[in-house]
This record gives structure tokens, sequence and C-alpha cells, in this order.
């Protein structure tokens, strides 16, 4: 009203309805707003513990990048490392030892480069095409069963040791995809395709043992991998043209002789 003539100038009405009304409607359009900000502008980065989603990406590929080059350059390091072992007459293998060629004085180390009788014997063997003397059990070495033998594949046998018909293994059932364990510790010394097994994979055990795992599906370890028992090494499969279904034909030999290994195993 004005103060002269008490003239209404304006008016309003006010009730606790509407106060609730602009009250609640003034925070509903300021969490609005803050919502807005925080989900489309930089200012979500500066909230403590929040971080960007693409920054999180790149710091997770990095490591694994960094991983991935940690480990090629142990692999040189251990290569280098055996290659200075081999040059200087030492016994490869063991804890890796870094040899400082700096500290060495001439003549010191006399490097032996003749053939020696192991390495003989190891070049006649490679070059005997039939590496596993495919033979009839003759002799079995009673020193072969004291060992911790590791079952391989738990399954069902579809077949059995049977050398008359050439069939030098057995053969056991089980689920698809069933990872393939290596029965005892030892050095990879074949892995590979053959049209009539498919994937195979063996293992040279000391005492001269050798394991033999056919028709996998896939090979895990490469030739040169040592292994310990127990240790997966293939995937059950189906593959080679001497197979019906999905098995593993597990072979043991001794010497180049063929052993049942259902003797020695509880599959």
């Amino acid at each position: 009203m004005q103060d002269e003539t008490y003239e209404e100038k304006s008016s309003f009405s006010f009730s606790p309805m509407k106060f609730f009304t602009l009250f609640f409607g003034t925070i509903f359009c300021f969490a609005g707003i803050i919502v807005y900000i925080l989900a489309f502008t930089p200012v979500r980065e500066y909230i403590p513990g929040y971080t960007d989603v693409e920054l999180k990406a790149r710091a997770m590929r990095n490591k694994v990048r960094l991983d991935s080059i940690e480990e090629k350059m142990n692999i040189k390091d251990a290569y280098i490392n055996n290659i200075r072992q081999i040059l200087l007459g030492e016994e490869v293998g063991g804890e890796e030892q870094i040899i400082d060629t700096a500290d060495l004085k001439a003549g010191e180390v006399a490097i032996d480069l003749s053939r020696s009788k192991e390495d003989s014997v190891l070049r006649e063997a490679i070059k005997n095409e039939e590496k596993y003397g495919l033979n009839p059990t003759k002799s079995i070495n009673n020193s072969s069963s004291v060992l911790p033998f590791f079952t391989p594949l738990k399954g069902e046998f579809s077949s059995l040791f049977d050398p008359t018909i050439q069939h030098f293994g057995v053969d056991i059932v089980a689920p698809k995809d069933e990872t393939i364990k290596c029965t005892l510790s030892g050095t990879v010394i074949l892995a590979t395709w053959t049209s009539e097994t498919g994937h195979v994979i063996g293992v040279q055990h000391k005492n001269n043992l050798i394991s033999l795992y056919k028709h996998n599906s896939i090979l895990l370890k490469k030739v040169g991998n040592y292994v310990k028992a127990g240790d997966p090494i293939a995937i059950i499969g189906n593959t080679g043209n001497l197979t019906t279904g999905p098995h593993l034909h597990f072979e043991l030999w001794l010497n180049g002789n063929a052993l049942d290994p259902a003797a020695y195993i509880a599959f």
C-alpha cells in the first residue's frame, strides 16, 4: 500500500502448502543442477575417490605391457646366462648366476669344445626314427613301481593295454574340456601333430621313462618346458584319424619297452 493514500499496489496470499512447494521445488532444482554438473562436466574428476574410467583402462594396459616386458627381459637374461655358462664350461641349470667376464683372467677357464660321450649318445638317439621303440613289453623294471605316479586323467577305460594288436597304452574317456596332467616330473621332448593321433605331447622322466599323451585338442606346453607331476599339459580332445570320440590315449615307455599304465596308476 502507498504510505500517503493507503492505496493497494499489489497483494499475494501465503499458505503452508505454498511454502512447502516452494521449498522442495528449490531443493529439487539445486539437486538437478548438481547432478548435471557431476555427470556431464569435468568437475566430477575432482571428487575424492573418483577417477576417469579411461585413465583406469590406460593404467591397466600399461601394467600388462610392463609385465610382458619384464617377463621377456627375464627370459633373455636367463638365455644369456645359459650361453655364458656353456661358454665357460659350467653346468647349465640351477639358480641363475651372472658371471662378470671382466673378472676372468686370460687362460683361467679352459673351454673344452670336444664332443662328449653323452652328446654322441644323444645325437644317435635323435637320428633314430623309432624314438620310442614301438615294441611289445619285454621286461618291467621293478624300480619304476616306486615312482609317485600322478593320475593324468580321471575317467573310464574304453580300451586296455594290448601289445598283440599294437595298442601300447590305455584309452580313457572323460568329459569334454577335461585337463590332462603330467604323470611325473620331467621335460617335454615332443609336442607335435600327426594325422593318426592328432595333437601329441611326450614327457621324458628320470630312469629312462617316457609318457605319451595323444588325441589332445590343445597342447599347453612346448618342447623344452620343464613340468612337475600334476601340472596341466593338454586338454582332452578327439583329434587324429585313429579316434572315435573325445578321449586320452596314454602310454608309458621304459627303456624302449611299453608298460601297461593300469598296472602303475589308479585311473
